[in-house]
C-alpha cells in the first residue's frame, strides 16, 4: 500500500497543534490561582511579581469576586516594595472607585470581616507622604481617613489600635506642619481611654504646662452635653480639647456625673496629671 507522506505530514501537524491547544486549555491559571500566587510572592517580599500577579486579575477580570482585594492589593504590594510612583496611583484608584467600604471579606469578627478599602487606601498613602516627607500631604490623608472613611469594625481591641495610631499620626503631622495646639489637642481627645503610648507622647506637651493638674479638676466641674439621636455624649473642654466622659442612653439610662469622675479620678491619665511635677 502507498503512503501519501503529505498527508501523514498534514496528520501530525494537526495532532501537534491539538496536543498544544489541549495542553494550554488544562494549564491556563484560574483567578484564584493568579491571586495565590499574588499573595505567596508577596509573602516571600517579591513585590514585582505579586504586584503583576493582581494586576492579571484587575485588568483581565474586573467582574470577578477577586477583583476588589486584588485591586487593592496591587498597591499596597507596590507600597511595600517602596514603588511609590505605582502605589500612589493604585491607591488613588481606589478611592475614586466604587469600592463599598461595609463589603464583608470574611475572617474573624474579631479582626474585622469588613473591607475598609478606602479607609486602608487613605491610610496608607498617609503614610506613603510620611515616608517622603510631604507632611501637608499626608495630613490630608489622615483626615481623609478619620472623617470620610472611618473604620469600620465590630472589636473594640482592634478600633482602639486604629485610634491609637490615628492620634500619635495626628499629633507627629500637627508638629510637623508648625500646629503644636493641634497636636495636644488630638492627643488628649484620646488619653481618657488612651493606650500608654498616646500618655507618653502626651506627657511631653503637659510637662510645658503650668498648674496642669488643676486647671484639668476645673474643667472637670464644668461637664457639658451634646445630644446624638437617641443618646446623650458628656465631655469637658480641657486645654481646647474636647474629651468625653461618658453618655446616657435616652431609653435606659442616665448618666452619673459623680461616677464617672471617680472613674476619672482612677484613670490612668489622671495618674500621669498627679506625677506631673509642674
Amino acid at each position: 500500500m502507498n503512503i501519501d507522506r503529505s498527508q501523514v505530514r498534514i496528520n501530525i501537524a494537526l495532532l501537534i497543534m491539538t496536543f498544544i491547544v489541549t495542553v494550554k486549555s488544562y494549564s491556563q491559571k484560574t483567578v484564584r490561582e493568579y491571586f495565590d500566587d499574588g499573595i505567596t510572592y508577596a509573602g516571600n517580599e517579591d513585590y514585582q511579581n505579586a504586584a503583576s500577579s493582581f494586576k492579571y486579575i484587575v485588568d483581565n477580570h474586573p467582574k470577578d469576586s477577586l477583583y476588589p482585594l486584588a485591586l487593592y492589593n496591587v498597591a499596597y504590594v507596590y507600597a511595600a516594595g517602596e514603588d511609590y510612583m505605582n502605589a500612589i496611583p493604585s491607591y488613588e484608584r481606589i478611592l475614586a472607585s466604587d469600592l463599598k467600604e461595609d463589603d464583608l471579606i470574611g475572617g474573624d469578627i474579631m479582626a474585622s470581616p469588613y473591607a475598609n478599602y478606602k479607609y486602608k487606601a487613605s491610610r496608607d498613602l498617609c503614610r506613603i507622604y510620611i515616608a517622603k516627607e510631604d507632611y501637608e500631604k499626608a495630613l490630608e490623608y489622615l483626615i481623609l481617613s478619620d472623617e470620610k472613611y472611618p473604620y469600620i469594625h465590630f472589636c473594640a481591641n482592634k478600633g482602639c489600635s486604629n485610634e491609637t495610631e490615628l492620634a500619635l499620626n495626628y499629633a507627629l503631622l500637627y508638629e510637623k506642619t508648625g500646629h503644636k495646639d493641634k497636636a495636644r489637642e488630638k492627643l488628649l481627645s484620646y488619653a481618657l481611654n488612651g493606650t500608654e503610648r498616646i500618655l507618653d507622647e502626651l506627657k511631653i506637651y503637659l510637662s510645658e504646662e503650668k498648674d496642669v493638674k488643676a486647671k484639668f479638676d476645673r474643667s472637670l466641674k464644668a461637664i457639658e452635653s451634646e445630644k446624638k439621636d437617641d443618646y446623650t455624649n458628656y465631655f469637658i473642654t480641657f486645654l481646647g480639647a474636647k474629651m468625653y466622659v461618658g453618655w446616657g442612653d435616652d431609653t435606659s439610662g442616665v448618666f452619673d456625673k459623680k461616677q464617672a469622675i471617680k472613674d476619672i479620678k482612677r484613670s490612668d491619665f489622671y495618674k500621669m496629671l498627679e506625677a506631673l511635677k509642674n
